[in-house]
């Protein structure tokens, strides 16, 4: 158990990561260090559209042409200053990475869009 005094130290160093973090965005910083994707990182193979969990299916329905899949998609639609202040807000909690862009390649290996010819 912790006492008054050790939670109250562990929140005000939780909020001091999470300023600095935020803080860091805010000047255009980085809160991660860029991912390099190990061969292993994204085990996965592409389904067939028919078999995608309805929250893919649904995703999908937002897609444009520069989408490559779902992934694309998830990333656009929650857009840069969202996903920046969640990755800094992640990061001055948890002191690591969300895994945002892990996930996004993942997602659209699993669930790639068809390409067409331009």
């Amino acid at each position: 158990m912790l006492t008054k005094e050790q939670g109250r130290e562990m929140a005000r160093r939780m909020a001091a990561r999470q300023h600095e973090a935020l803080a860091r965005v805010q000047r255009g910083e980085s809160v991660s260090a860029p991912v390099q994707l190990p061969e292993a990182a994204v085990p996965v193979e592409p389904l067939d559209p028919v078999l995608w969990p309805k929250w893919a299916k649904v995703v999908a329905l937002l897609s444009r042409a520069e989408d490559l899949g779902v992934g694309d998609t998830v990333a656009r639609v929650i857009g840069k200053p969202a996903s920046a202040a969640f990755k800094a807000w992640y990061f001055g909690i948890f002191n690591k990475t969300c895994g945002c862009e892990r996930r996004q390649a993942q997602w659209n290996t699993q669930f790639p869009y068809p390409q067409h010819d331009q």
